[in-house]
């Protein structure tokens, strides 16, 4: 295969790196000539020198993926965090570069879109693991003491009106719609990111609410005392939610981070929980807001990219068979 790119990544790339941190490596390359011939083309490559994924990467370990061209670019085109930042790596990150690379730069403006999906994604799922925004508890609450008021023999479909009323008056609560397997769209309460079918009593719907309840209740004890935080996770989710504004207000990313300081500071334990948690739940609603805002294309240019991969495939498949012709031999 032909590598056209390979880039120093992870937290070398971010500016946040430790030194105890690991190396990583991305790369993308041109698949093996009889690969793309025989469709054997693997669509990723991975080398890690750490045996027991138990463990902790350490100094000495090394993380190396290459991504085919295709695979890369389907990675543009679904927003994926990874792929983007390889578009964005400054010269002093770059191990390697070619001119195929290069052209693929050149026409960054038309590869990327608005969809941001990892970067939305992976904020949101920290967000809601470690978010104890106060409005969020207040909203459940409030839930929860609406539901006592009703009979709780009752179905929550009996109550949509009443419901209508709720969510009209509070934040972070919505009714939506949601494909059932058999294709019948079935109607959810939802109250901060949980979600009550509209077919279960109200009984049920106390006893879900009070879990999440309480469980803002352990996230509270936790902020007091910053236990049990992945804050290497919650620093990464900082660092793509601030990625991602950037992305969709300014159509670049700059890397190493302008906020290198402030993640290193949230990697390390270093800040309250509280504090860190509240930025990322409002970091998230600034991410969703500059999608909604961007001029970014709403989708990559589709056909550039099979373009781009046909082409760089018949380049390989006509220099591999020009210079080693093939025969069949008995």
């Amino acid at each position: 295969m032909k590598t056209i790119v390979r880039i120093i990544h992870g937290s070398h790339l971010y500016g946040t790196n430790t030194p105890t941190s690991d190396m990583d490596y991305k790369s993308v390359h041109i698949p093996d000539a009889r690969d793309i011939l025989l469709h054997q083309v693997k669509p990723v490559i991975s080398i890690k020198t750490k045996v027991d994924c138990r463990v902790k990467n350490t100094l000495e370990d090394i993380d190396d993926e290459s991504f085919s061209i295709k695979k890369y670019l389907n990675l543009i085109a679904v927003g994926d965090t990874m792929g983007v930042e390889i578009l964005f790596t400054p010269d002093q990150f770059l191990v390697e570069s070619t001119f195929e690379w290069n052209q693929i730069v050149m026409l960054r403006d038309r590869l990327i879109n608005r969809k941001c999906a990892g970067f939305v994604g992976y904020c949101r799922k920290q967000a809601a693991k470690y978010g104890i925004k106060g409005s969020r508890v207040a909203c459940v609450k409030d839930a929860l003491n609406w539901l006592s008021s009703i009979n709780s023999q009752k179905k929550m479909g009996d109550l949509d009106n009443l419901l209508q009323e709720f969510v009209n008056c509070h934040e972070f609560t919505s009714i939506v719609e949601i494909e059932q397997p058999n294709g019948i769209l079935l109607n959810h309460w939802e109250v901060c990111d949980r979600k009550i079918p509209y077919t279960v009593s109200v009984a049920e719907a106390r006893r879900i609410f009070q879990m999440v309840y309480d469980n803002y209740g352990e996230r509270a004890r936790m902020a007091e005392t910053n236990e049990g935080i992945d804050w290497k996770a919650v620093s990464h989710a900082c660092r793509v939610g601030t990625q991602a504004i950037e992305l969709l207000t300014t159509g670049i990313i700059t890397l190493p981070r302008p906020d290198a300081s402030y993640l290193l500071q949230v990697k390390k334990g270093e800040l309250p929980y509280k504090e860190v948690a509240e930025h990322l739940e409002f970091l998230l609603e600034d991410v969703e807001k500059a999608a909604t805002n961007s001029s970014l294309p709403k989708e990559s240019d589709l056909d550039l990219m099979d373009r781009i991969v046909e082409n760089y495939h018949l380049v390989e498949i006509q220099d591999h068979y020009a210079l080693e012709p093939h025969f069949i031999r008995e």
